[in-house]
């Protein structure tokens, strides 16, 4: 490939710009310790908005540039392959080559207008890969060797980690997580011996928390060990200890705020996580230590891996109809893929441009366990023949100003994907018993949590939640979504009975425990406590782990 002088402008001036990146987003992330250690809760939360902000911000400035220094010339593909080709060379021997490559795409995209994939200009690969194994890398881990007593492990692992603010009950959280881990060994492998602990040696912050992450291994199984930990008054403490795939998955889970954790390969992370967390995607691994652009990547890539290896077709999704996205699936593959329709049916007043600033604002908020991420997508190519008849109709009929179809491809030019959820309302139709009953106390929850983070759903009716297959009810329909400090509530609660409504073989159960919220004066409450700019403690993991209880 040859490489003319303006080929090796448009790679020198994307390395440049992306070396901003990386030296901003890390060092918003490198706050966190001190914003953990101060007790700066507000500041951190303002941080995390800061960084979500950092990717798009540079490469519209790579965009610019390369418009300013070369005028018509920046939109010439002949000069953009040779610039791939120089741009190659130089990101091959970065620790984070793929989180480069993914941004040398998105400026192209920002130039061209791509439609699918364009495998001249994009660093493209669809074939298996690797992460990095972390087996023998002691700089990201360190590995602690089961000494005669457990107790002795955990204290040294704890001591391992230094902060400016001393643990306020060393001994003692010593000993609750030799217990927890002792039982569990005992449970899941019959013995509580071991091998070793690997601990990862960068920390996890996340709002008000600091997360050790470790495996606990022995011979070749592996189980995840995860302390979480809290800076009280009193000093730091051990919150819990998680033990199983199924609390350690609840931790990274999509419904969760990005981590801040300081590391210049994010693929060794990934891939560490990813032996704790065998079922978990790796686009999903990405997007929880800050990389959502590059996990958008490899859930395209994982999606047409997926497309290339099946043969059922996309249908429209389960559920209620929306008045405001069409949504489809592909029962094969656990994503939901939404497309805002070109007109909304009344009482919806809401434009196109003001829906997708809703998702803004999911995307840039914390989302409390209690509303799914959602990765937003242009000029998407598919395969017509893999969508059914009815999908296709309803397509061409409401969402024709986002959807092109061909004799042969299907063009969609702006969507959203989500993980795919048990829609709620379904959900307490068609299960029994306890489940129902967790579930519909679940949605009471999520509503709370929601208010306490400063969100109003909206919606609140059962179809605009969802159930996860750990049983949690989360939010995902944001179309009417706003901050709870702009709405105003007066007392009419009939107008709450209508838009939770509930079978009713469960709104007792509801009612048992959730009346409040039916009442102006609960929400009214919230607001006041909210307005205080005390942020309220959400924990990632069920209340009844909490060493505190």
């Amino acid at each position: 490939m040859v490489e003319s002088l303006q080929s090796r402008v448009i790679a020198t001036i994307i390395r440049e710009t992306f070396d901003d990146f990386h030296h901003e987003f890390h060092g918003v992330t490198e706050r966190a310790p001190s914003r953990f250690e101060r007790r700066e809760w507000l500041d951190a939360q303002a941080d995390a908005v800061e960084r979500l902000a950092l990717y798009r911000d540079h490469v519209g400035r790579a965009a610019d540039r390369l418009a300013a220094e070369l005028g018509g010339s920046a939109a010439r593909r002949d000069i953009w392959l040779g610039a791939k080709s120089a741009y190659a060379k130089w990101v091959a021997a970065r620790d984070d080559f793929e989180i480069a490559e993914t941004f040398f795409n998105s400026v192209t995209r920002r130039v061209f207008t791509t439609i699918g994939v364009d495998d001249n200009l994009e660093f493209v690969w669809f074939g298996a890969s690797s992460l990095p194994r972390g087996t023998d890398n002691h700089a990201l881990f360190e590995v602690h060797h089961a000494p005669a007593a457990t107790v002795d492990m955990v204290r040294s692992i704890l001591s391992a980690y230094s902060f400016r603010v001393p643990y306020a009950h060393l001994e003692r959280d010593s000993t609750l997580i030799a217990e927890r881990l002792d039982e569990r060994l005992s449970e899941v492998w019959d013995t509580p011996t071991l091998d070793t602990i690997d601990m990862l040696r960068p920390i996890f912050y996340r709002n008000k928390g600091a997360y050790l992450i470790g495996r606990v291994r022995a011979r070749n199984r592996v189980i995840p060990f995860i302390i979480p930990l809290l800076n009280t008054p009193d000093g730091i403490v051990v919150d819990t200890v998680l033990l199983s795939e199924g609390a350690a998955s609840r931790i990274f889970s999509f419904t969760r705020s990005y981590f801040h954790v300081g590391w210049s390969n994010p693929a060794e992370i990934v891939g560490f996580l990813k032996s704790l967390l065998p079922m978990k995607p790796i686009a999903e691994l990405f997007n929880s230590i800050g990389y959502p652009s590059h996990g958008k990547t490899m859930l395209y890539r994982a999606l047409y891996r997926h497309l290339e290896n099946s043969t059922d077709k996309f249908e429209p999704a389960r559920g209620a109809k929306g008045t405001v996205m069409t949504v489809f699936t592909l029962p094969s593959y656990d994503v939901v893929f939404k497309i805002i329709k070109d007109r909304f049916a009344p009482p919806k007043t809401i434009t196109r441009a003001q829906v997708r600033e809703k998702y803004r604002l999911v995307a840039l908020h914390d989302r409390v366990g209690r509303m799914v991420d959602a990765q937003e997508f242009e000029n998407l190519s598919f395969d017509r023949a893999r969508f059914s008849g009815e999908l296709l109709a309803e397509l061409i009929a409401d969402a024709a100003a986002s959807v092109r179809v061909t004799d042969r491809r299907v063009i969609i030019s702006h969507l959203y994907a989500e993980r795919r959820l048990y829609p709620l309302d379904l959900y307490l139709l068609e299960v029994r018993d306890e489940r129902a009953h967790n579930a519909v106390l679940e949605y009471g929850r999520a509503v709370k949590d929601l208010a306490a983070a400063d969100i109003f759903p909206g919606g609140l009716f059962t179809k605009n939640f969802g159930v996860t297959r750990h049983g949690s009810v989360v939010f995902y329909d944001y179309d009417e979504i706003c901050l709870l400090s702009q709405c105003r509530f007066r007392a009419i609660p009939e107008h709450f009975h209508k838009f939770m409504y509930l079978p009713d073989a469960l709104r007792e159960v509801f009612l048992a425990e959730h009346a409040d919220l039916l009442t102006a004066a609960f929400w009214q409450g919230v607001q006041d406590r909210n307005a205080e700019g005390d942020l309220i403690d959400f924990f990632p993991y069920p209340q009844h782990l909490r060493f505190a209880q």
